[in-house]
């Protein structure tokens, strides 16, 4: 694994394949890193790149890609294809970047033209999932959005933390039930952006969806959005009725003026919101 330096092996790699020349007088000064104990690689490799790289800014999303529980995650999305209605077996499913750049890595190894396609059609764009769109959905659904409303990598941190507090099992079920959340997440975002509100859009969905949850979670088949790979009108219609609602809490805070951003990652208004739902 190359925890620092990928840049100048990538640069090196295309120079010889692409423009054909001669490096066997290049030299490249390399510290090698063995670590013997297999429990401590993830963390070593990790406290590796966070202390030895000064150049690039390093987020916690990737030191924390070689988690037991991303791993999981990857490895679900790889085998598990999406339902098709048609009766015929489905040869499309959603892509987990584990790694960032995981997806265009993986369609580089690919030599043709037509593997290429084949490598698209089975994982469209469309269905592409990152480390902090997955903690984004899984939040909002476990009724967080003051911890989203804080952004992408600081409730990434937060939501890693809560599966390893509370044992979460990684399994098919969590993966289905995950993917049903990211579609519940981005009808809300479609149907927010028909709304047109001025401002503010992140925060209204995750509270939105926070507030689905809250009122309906019980009552809402995750399976059957899986299944379907879409949201019922009955639900679509209850965000529809949410959306409003929600607008309506986060711009009036209980200071007349408070800025509406910092208003958000509150847990007091969560919480001011749970009491008027």
């Amino acid at each position: 694994q190359v925890v620092n330096g990928g840049q100048t092996t990538a640069s090196m790699y295309y120079t010889k394949r692409d423009d054909k020349l001669d490096l066997s007088n290049v030299y490249v000064p390399m510290k090698l890193t063995v670590i013997k104990s297999t429990e401590k690689m993830n963390i070593m490799t990790s406290k590796i790149s966070e202390y030895a790289n000064t150049q690039n800014k390093i987020s916690l999303s990737d030191l924390k890609a070689k988690h037991h529980a991303l791993i999981q995650l990857e490895n679900l999305s790889r085998k598990t294809m999406i339902p098709s209605n048609s009766g015929v077996k489905s040869n499309v499913r959603w892509f987990f970047e584990r790694a960032r750049g995981q997806y265009l890595v993986d369609l580089s190894r690919e030599t043709t033209k037509k593997r290429k396609d084949e490598f698209k059609q089975m994982n469209p764009k469309s269905k592409l999932l990152s480390k902090t769109d997955i903690a984004k959905y899984y939040m909002s659904w476990a009724c967080f959005p003051h911890k989203v409303s804080k952004g992408g990598e600081t409730n990434f941190k937060e939501f890693m933390e809560f599966i390893e507090r509370e044992n979460i099992v990684i399994d098919q079920n969590f993966y289905k039930e995950l993917i049903s959340t990211g579609i519940l997440f981005k009808e809300c975002d479609n149907l927010v952006k028909v709304a047109k509100y001025p401002g503010y859009k992140a925060n209204i969905i995750t509270y939105t969806l926070a507030a689905l949850s809250y009122l309906k979670k019980n009552e809402i088949n995750m399976m059957q959005i899986w299944d379907m790979q879409s949201v019922t009108e009955p639900l679509r219609i209850e965000l529809q009725r949410l959306i409003p609602l929600t607008w309506d809490h986060i711009n009036n805070p209980p200071i007349s003026g408070a800025n509406i951003s910092s208003w958000c990652k509150k847990e007091e208004c969560w919480g001011s919101y749970k009491e008027k739902l």
